[in-house]
């Protein structure tokens, strides 16, 4: 499915603001960054300058970010705009416009938030799917002034990516993770089960941190109910290392190779993920996968 049949503008200028956006883009290319809260670098690591040193080609011209508490995102306040949502002393960003969107008819996206997922249960989420379409406006001693869209989705992480990425078959080309907040941030399960995934969502490149902490309950739930035979891929460092909300951040290239994943070859590329690491967080371990197709000329 494509990303734009998801979506419907709440307003007429939510929906006029929709069309033309998408007007603009040819192929999508979609970044998710989960837990996002109000971390905004991303935009400034797509831009032209940043994507060279992070040795990425192409950019993402779509951008979600995710995040169940809307006051970790600060856009649950209905202020006068343009108003500033992040202040620092070479960067200021601002909020021009906040529209709100809806899941388009008939997608029949479930929304929950697991007591299991987040620490913060009772603490200002959404009763219902919450989207969001920013027009923002960047001031960048190094970058200069530039305006950027982006949607907001408030939404628990394996929540968007069971019941938006995988049940609706959603292409991801950039993925970004950085503190995920799995230690007092309001986090209790690391998404990090979208590394099994790569191959299967089409991700092509990488810009997180190196925290793991793998699920083999989510991974083998999630492989049952969508009947995932996890694609092979390898890794490839690319680009300079970033520091980044006090987290080492690394790039990396996806290349889809030949074949289905095995417990080897996952554990080489977490491992390559989580190098750094504390390794009591985590260690090479046994994944369940799927057995490969038989060959046609073997059934």
């Amino acid at each position: 499915m494509k990303f734009r049949e998801l979506l419907v503008g709440k307003t007429d200028q939510a929906q006029q603001a929709l069309d033309e956006f998408f007007a603009s883009i040819d192929k999508e290319k979609i970044l998710w960054y989960p837990s996002a809260g109000r971390d905004y670098r991303d935009l400034m690591e797509i831009t032209p300058e940043r994507l060279a040193l992070h040795g990425i080609p192409e950019p993402p011209n779509i951008i979600c970010h995710t995040d169940y508490n809307l006051d970790r995102t600060g856009l649950d306040q209905d202020l006068p705009m343009p108003r500033i949502i992040h202040e620092h002393a070479r960067t200021t960003i601002k909020l021009m416009e906040k529209l709100p969107l809806a899941f388009a008819p008939d997608t029949n996206i479930r929304y929950q938030v697991r007591h299991s997922h987040v620490s913060f249960y009772d603490y200002h989420q959404p009763d219902e799917p919450t989207i969001y379409f920013l027009k923002l406006n960047i001031v960048s001693d190094t970058l200069g002034e530039f305006d950027m869209h982006m949607f907001y989705f408030m939404f628990e992480n394996h929540n968007f990516l069971k019941d938006v990425i995988l049940k609706k078959r959603l292409p991801i080309t950039h993925f970004v993770k950085v503190r995920q907040g799995c230690g007092f941030g309001g986090c209790r399960k690391c998404i990090s089960v979208f590394y099994s995934l790569l191959a299967n969502i089409g991700v092509k490149y990488l810009l997180v941190d190196a925290e793991v902490h793998y699920c083999h309950e989510t991974h083998a739930q999630l492989m049952h109910r969508f009947h995932i035979k996890h694609k092979n891929y390898k890794l490839m460092t690319i680009g300079t290392r970033l520091n980044w909300s006090g987290y080492y951040v690394k790039a990396y290239k996806v290349e889809r190779t030949k074949g289905y994943l095995d417990n080897e070859t996952f554990n080489m590329n977490l491992a390559q993920i989580a190098e750094g690491w504390s390794q009591d967080m985590w260690q090479p371990q046994e994944f369940l996968f799927m057995d490969p197709p038989t060959p046609r000329h073997l059934r």
